[in-house]
């Protein structure tokens, strides 16, 4: 296709989001769009210990009710698409924990995940 390896040249509006976790997307690959797509109000913010579904993906430490950081930022931009864009709710992204004590007690009756 003469079109293969090609970007895009516009000025519209654009959001990406992108996991550093992502298996299906990887950013090494997908942080090219933030060099090529540099326009104005064209954001291509990164998270940290995202994976590949960002918008339900970024529990921050005041999520309650499911709302999750990818999805405040989203929901802002399909609302206002050339306003300024908040993306403070980044720095409170919870970290990964493998620990799963919750979920594995009230699941699997066990302490955790990684025990017999």
């Amino acid at each position: 296709d003469p079109l293969d390896g090609l970007w895009a040249d516009t000025d519209v509006p654009m959001l990406m989001l992108q996991g550093e976790l992502d298996p299906a997307t990887p950013h090494f690959m997908a942080v090219s769009m933030r060099e090529h797509f540099t326009g104005e109000h064209q954001y291509f913010l990164d998270f940290e210990y995202g994976s590949h579904g960002i918008v339900f993906g970024t529990p921050t430490s005041y999520t309650m009710f499911g709302r999750d950081c990818g999805v405040d930022i989203m929901r802002a931009f399909l609302l206002d698409p050339t306003g300024d864009l908040d993306t403070s709710c980044e720095a409170d992204v919870v970290p990964l924990s493998f620990e799963g004590v919750d979920d594995a007690t009230r699941y699997m009756e066990r302490p955790n995940w990684w025990d017999n």
